[in-house]
């Protein structure tokens, strides 16, 4: 059973495509992805950002670049889980997908 107080991270589509989503949700979901997320946009705050945007960016592992990925923010309640949420699109390689949710 999942717990409200948890934040979950796993991929949202099947293994194998040239895209992978890979989805984020709930009360840690926005600022995990802060820590990670680099927007190519240097005054886009994910934090303070509305719902249904979508913005371009980079994954990082400190200064090691992942992927180049787009990052759709949905907030609460109007989100698929009912809580704050991101969805990453990215590369769909097991590499890309399986660093990303190792971060």
């Amino acid at each position: 059973m999942l717990r409200r107080e948890e934040t979950i991270c796993a991929p949202a589509t099947s293994h194998g495509g040239a895209i992978a989503v890979i989805r984020i949700s709930g009360p840690d979901a926005l600022p995990i992805l802060g820590r990670i997320f680099f927007p190519t946009d240097k005054n886009a705050d994910i934090l303070s950002r509305k719902g249904y945007s979508v913005l371009h960016g980079e994954i990082r592992d400190k200064d090691e670049v992942i992927d180049e990925v787009l990052v759709s923010l949905f907030r609460a309640p109007h989100s698929y889980t009912g809580e704050d949420s991101a969805e990453i699109s990215c590369h769909g390689s097991s590499y890309i997908v399986s660093r990303i949710l190792d971060l």
